[in-house]
């Protein structure tokens, strides 16, 4: 029986090595058709990406396992000219110099986070208060107000003049008692979310971070395959909490850890 292979030409459009492993499809690690009938998975990357191929191989040009370029700007043009979503990247975001252990959940609620966190390379402010609306000199014009947290703490709670501003409260007395969880797509600091957190509610923002640990759950591979997949782990270079093997069946073998991501300064 004759068979063809099919090629992906989006492959070979690509230069940048790092762009054409992202895309090739990855045979599943069983090496057999899963439910939905296929035999390899396939990552994807936003269809304009193709439109910005100059752009692109410069965002994957690294050293693998180094650092990452300051390239955030480069980042947002992709993305915003329809190159979403990026390929994933294997070099490690950098920290600030000055990294401080976040507040608790509950303190963190209504408080700025500490300034030394973040990396201001492409602002001209160096601490949230600076982005405050009352500070013409801030050079940041989006979600104006959102550190402000006399203003936050009012949103969907407190009377509003504006018809389209709706309360938690009638939101959520629609369906009383069943909704749980919920996902905040928007700019804004973790307000929505915080409120919600109030009423047993769990929101997944795009404005949260949500912490530095990597749970690896019972991840599974063929015994051979095993010293690549740790030699990517380790790569990452997180503190491991946990770390356990355990065998599968006779070819195959289970790894659970809990790692943590550590602080990278400049």
């Amino acid at each position: 029986m004759n068979s063809t292979v099919k090629e992906d030409p989006l492959i070979n459009f690509f230069i940048t090595e790092e762009i054409r492993k992202y895309i090739t499809p990855k045979e599943n690690r069983v090496g057999k058709m899963n439910l939905y009938g296929t035999d390899k998975v396939y990552n994807t990357i936003g269809h304009a990406c193709v439109l910005y191929k100059k752009e692109l191989e410069k965002y994957m040009d690294y050293d693998i396992g180094s650092y990452c370029d300051d390239d955030w700007n480069l980042a947002q043009k992709l993305m915003l000219n329809g190159c979403d979503p990026l390929p994933r990247r294997r070099c490690l975001t950098r920290a600030s110099k000055e990294y401080q252990r976040p507040y608790s959940i509950n303190e963190s609620l209504w408080r700025l986070p500490d300034g030394r966190n973040v990396r201001w390379g492409n602002y001209q402010c160096r601490k949230f208060e600076c982005l405050s609306s009352k500070n013409p000199k801030r050079g940041y014009s989006k979600c104006i107000g959102c550190f402000e947290m006399e203003k936050e703490k009012l949103k969907w709670v407190a009377n509003s003049s504006v018809l389209v501003d709706f309360f938690i409260s009638e939101v959520l007395a629609i369906k009383p008692g069943e909704v749980r969880i919920g996902l905040d797509y928007g700019i804004g600091t973790g307000t929505f979310a915080a409120r919600m957190r109030e009423q047993n509610v769990t929101i997944v923002s795009t404005a949260l971070n949500l912490g530095g640990l990597l749970w690896i759950d019972r991840f599974f591979c063929n015994r051979q395959d095993l010293d690549n997949y740790m030699y990517m782990f380790l790569q990452l270079r997180y503190k491991k909490h946990k770390w356990v093997l355990s065998p599968k069946s006779k070819d195959e073998i289970y790894l659970s850890a809990v790692l943590e991501k550590p602080p990278r300064a400049i």
